[in-house]
């Protein structure tokens, strides 16, 4: 939904920050082979690993015909409802 949307947005560029930081990142200098880890890693290797994740996640929870017809009955009646 939206809160976890907007929580993803504040949090993920907030963990991004503090990675730098911890790396040494300093502004418009030349960056130090550790920063450039960092950066490389939070560009290929987390969201690679993220991707796996959702992956799994997509090959476990399986929706087929019968279970989209019971959320999507069960979802309109909750509309109704309100």
């Amino acid at each position: 939904g939206v809160f976890a949307q907007k929580a993803g947005w504040a949090i993920g560029p907030a963990v991004g920050g503090y990675m730098l930081g911890a790396a040494g990142y300093v502004a418009n200098a030349e960056q130090s082979d550790e920063v450039l880890r960092v950066i490389v890693h939070m560009m290929s290797t987390i969201p690679g690993i993220g991707s796996v994740i959702a992956g799994a996640a997509i090959l476990i929870y399986r929706i087929d015909d019968k279970l989209l017809a019971r959320v999507t009955k069960e979802l309109k009646e909750k509309a109704s409802a309100l």
